[in-house]
């Protein structure tokens, strides 16, 4: 297919907040950076298209490459996009699509942070990633405007459609069974994917040696822990409509709640 070379950077920091008898306190913060470039294409192509990305020679290997988005007229509810010369424009022309960024983020790592006083112990574990967009082929079906809104489950963001003029809509007029190209590849189902995630939060319990030995055991403890905690981003819609963080995938991230117990023999 091509040659690409990666290059990147990575630093990982682990500090003794607190360390005393009872108490501690110790972070593991991690952060990275990564890049591509394309070297070359097969049979010296300088390009390669794909449905929503373009590979070109000197260029990031994940680069989106759709047509801008430039929202609904609220003369009559039609959907626009721009040209190539930034002009606005009512004819979706694949000939208009470029370059809108990639879906590399600029930095990511993960923070945990663990805190211990005696038998007892509370880690927390969040991930970060900072830059890069996303396209969500998700919101482009269940955003049709019309062409599957019985066949297939719609946005609630449909809700916010143009109806009548001087609206200022998110959605273009509905049509039923019939496309406007609104669902077409766009930016319009471009997101920035910047986000906060609160991965894991885990108490430990260690019983004592002493008590554990009693029980003729090495070892013995308890934990509670809960996955998925928490999502946040600053690109958060109103609480009215979906939202980044059920764009890329049909189900919500599941919390997932879980108790056990450790024993050594």
């Amino acid at each position: 297919m091509g040659s690409v070379r990666n290059t990147g950077v990575e630093l990982t920091l682990i500090t003794n907040n607190l360390d005393s008898k009872d108490f501690q306190w110790v972070t593991n913060f991690n952060i990275a950076h990564n890049r591509n470039r394309i070297i070359s294409l097969y049979n010296n192509n300088d390009k390669v298209l794909g449905t929503e990305t373009i590979r070109r020679v000197g260029e990031d290997a994940n680069t989106l490459y759709l047509v801008r988005w430039a929202g609904v007229d609220p003369r009559d509810g039609s959907p626009m996009w721009y040209d190539l010369r930034g002009n606005i424009t009512k004819v979706f022309d694949l000939n208009n699509r470029v370059a809108v960024g990639s879906t590399n983020p600029d930095f990511f790592g993960g923070i945990t942070n663990t805190v211990s006083y005696r038998q007892f112990s509370l880690s927390a574990l969040v991930y970060y990633s900072v830059g890069g967009y996303g396209f969500s082929g998700l919101r482009r079906n269940s955003e049709s405007d019309g062409l599957y809104i019985f066949d297939k489950n719609q946005s609630r963001n449909q809700l916010d459609r143009w109806r009548e003029e001087g609206d200022l809509a998110l959605s273009p007029k509905l049509m039923y069974g019939i496309s406007s190209s609104s669902s077409r590849n766009s930016t319009r189902f471009v997101h920035k994917k910047t986000n906060l995630r609160l991965q894991n939060v885990s108490l430990n319990y260690r019983l004592p040696e002493k008590i554990a030995g009693k029980l003729r055991l090495q070892n013995f403890s308890a934990y509670l822990q809960a996955d998925n905690v928490g999502f946040w981003t600053p690109y958060q819609s109103r609480k009215d409509r979906n939202t980044y963080k059920n764009s890329f995938s049909p189900y919500p991230l599941e919390r997932v709640i879980s108790f056990g117990l450790v024993a050594g023999i």
